[in-house]
């Protein structure tokens, strides 16, 4: 076949039988083919394809969406035509004279038949829907104009009130905006931001009448179910309440909120509450005071330990957005809720979700993986790392709410500190852990600029329940136990040191710990300990240089560096019984000259991840 000759119908059938093959060899042959097709007559070829889409086989049906799709996406700008109507590539010239028509006649009005004619079959219909999607930003963003028939016949779709019409539709929509958001991270420097042809498409559908509205409208009230219209409505509502799209549009689809909400109660399934999470987060305004049944659904979907992690970090956001926007308006930031408002079912349900959460993670698995990672590198090679991953997101989202509760009123604070003392006395290690955790925030509070202050009484009391904790079997309470102990030095308290100074052997344990997280936990309170109080800590020296130091002195570079630290705090105090000997000082500086390496404020620097941090 020469350069620009036509394409037959004996290519397709071969395309087709290739693609649709068991044979490597076939399949090989065919793309080698699609691949001369596309650079020879993709207009040909495009127009072939979409006539293949609309009777035959479901499986040809099918491939020809498939490889219809390919032909926009490997030859898209040689699809629109040059101001003098030939193929080929377009100038800047000529791109702002391109004509709204496709290559060859009739190849628009064919592609929009292939997706009608798609619409009674699942599996072709979302492969016509790539294509003809894919066609529709191309033509957007290269040829510079729209569509104006596609806006038609996804009306015409809409008004139907068909289930199958109106995932056809819904399908398209996203298939739009995954172009955009892709076509973002290639295109810098692209003078109209890809998605605002998205945006024009779904104004142009929303003057069809309000069809798109009426889509929404109608998606959302969809039964639940496996295939249900509500999930693809909730994205695409998102996309039009957010913060970036036109506020007519805007404007014009925030009534559909409470419709968002009624769908999360029938069907509280990940996609829909994380699309409730989002539009919540953009937009609270726009959710009134009568929720309903919602804060109930979501604290039961946050709630859940056999959902996947991400749908309850949704459902936790959600709760938390709607209670701050449940606030009445006018309070200051730093204004006490509690003085002017009664307890709102809202969050009832907020402090119940959190406390389950607190109580049911992390699980043993993820626990086996955070044991396992001590830098980027093994996060990045530990097995089930994903899943561990969201749940310890959905954990510190638990813990960063309390953050917000506590700052928000004394009432949450009285909630949160009886949730926390309940939390310590269960027997499952996961309780004990999110108990430690709760009652330091209730400890160490943050202002949203950042500022702490230490409750004394509280410090005293985690104190306490952290030295408890420090022989626990399980590693995450351990480590849990001396973040307590961490976070209060570092914010200047000094209720952990009594208590060390007088007990110090189990930190001395935990030192010499067999998981690695939890020994340098332990190096790190015993130094904040020693520059915290010097004096009481150095009585201990003697068995702090024999049982830590010397053993700990030929360790990895973090370790090395923590222990020289130590020394040099224990060396400033002199003559204290139990203190450390000048035979111990030499015994550690010669097992440190040994092999060591790095720079005293190594331990500082590396370990910056592991520094304990202001909650939210």
């Amino acid at each position: 076949m020469k350069r620009g000759a036509p394409t037959s119908d004996a290519d397709i059938d071969g395309l087709l039988e290739g693609f649709t093959s068991t044979s490597f060899e076939r399949k090989r042959d065919a793309s080698l083919v699609l691949q001369r097709l596309v650079a020879d007559d993709p207009g040909g070829l495009g127009t072939a394809l979409a006539l293949r889409i609309t009777a035959g086989d479901v499986e040809a049906r099918r491939c020809a969406a498939v490889l219809l799709r390919e032909v926009f996406t490997q030859n898209s700008v040689s699809l629109i035509p040059k101001s003098d109507g030939s193929i080929g590539q377009i100038t800047e010239e000529d791109e702002s004279q391109a004509c709204p028509v496709w290559v060859r006649e009739g190849l628009g009005e064919t592609l929009l038949e292939s997706f009608r004619s798609s619409v009674s079959e699942p599996t072709v219909r979302c492969k016509a829907a790539d294509a003809v999607g894919t066609a529709a930003f191309r033509q957007f963003t290269i040829g510079g104009r729209a569509w104006p028939a596609l806006t038609a016949t996804l009306a015409k779709l809409c008004n139907t009130g068909a289930r199958p019409e109106m995932m056809a539709v819904l399908e398209l929509l996203e298939v739009l905006r995954d172009e955009a958001e892709l076509a973002e991270d290639w295109q810098d420097n692209a003078t109209v931001h890809p998605m605002t042809w998205v945006y024009a498409q779904l104004a142009a559908l929303q003057e069809e009448s309000g069809a798109l509205h009426a889509l929404l409208a109608s998606a959302l009230l969809d039964p639940a179910g496996e295939d249900t219209l509500a999930e693809p409505a909730a994205r695409m509502f998102c996309l039009l309440v957010k913060a970036e799209a036109p506020e007519e549009l805007r404007s014009a689809f925030r009534d559909l909120a409470p419709a968002l909400a009624q769908a999360v109660v029938r069907h509280p399934g990940e996609a829909l509450l994380q699309a409730l999470a989002l539009v919540v987060r953009d937009d609270p305004e726009m959710w009134g005071e009568d929720l309903g049944d919602l804060p109930g659904v979501l604290a039961r979907a946050a709630m859940d330990s056999k959902a996947e992690p991400a749908a309850r970090l949704a459902a936790m956001e959600s709760l938390m957005q709607l209670l701050n926007a449940s606030d009445v308006s006018g309070l200051s930031s730093t204004m006490d809720v509690s003085d002017s408002v009664e307890e709102s079912e809202l969050e009832v349900h907020t402090l119940t979700a959190l406390a389950a959460v607190l109580a049911e993670l992390p699980s043993p698995e993820a626990t086996e993986w955070w044991a396992e990672v001590v830098d980027g590198e093994t996060e990045l090679e530990a097995d089930d790392g994903d899943r561990s991953r969201a749940e310890e997101s959905l954990l510190q989202e638990a813990l960063d709410d309390a953050c917000r509760l506590i700052r928000r009123s004394r009432r949450a604070c009285s909630k949160l500190h009886a949730a926390a003392l309940q939390l310590l006395q269960m027997e499952a290690w996961q309780a004990k852990h999110g108990g430690l955790l709760l009652l330091l925030r209730l400890a160490v509070k943050t202002s949203e600029d950042g500022e702490q202050t230490v409750d004394e009484q509280r410090a005293g009391e985690v104190s306490q329940a952290a030295l408890c904790c420090f022989t626990n079997t399980n590693p995450r309470v351990r480590w849990a136990a001396l973040e307590v102990c961490a976070r209060l030095l570092m914010a200047e308290c000094s209720a952990p040191v009594g208590l060390l100074s007088q007990m110090p052997q189990p930190l001395l344990l935990l030192c010499n710990d067999i998981y690695t997280r939890v020994r340098r936990r332990g190096l790190l309170v015993l130094l904040f300990s020693a520059q915290t109080a010097p004096h009481e800590m150095a009585m201990h020296g003697e068995r702090i240089f024999k049982e830590v130091l010397i053993p700990h002195a030929r360790d990895d570079d973090d370790s090395r560096a923590a222990c020289r630290q130590i020394a040099e705090q224990l060396a400033l105090v002199k003559d204290v019984p139990g203190g450390c000997t000048e035979e111990q000082r030499t015994c550690f500086q010669q097992e440190l000259e040994r092999d060591a390496v790095g720079g005293s404020y190594a331990f500082c620097e590396d370990m910056a991840i592991e520094l304990p941090t202001p909650c939210e």
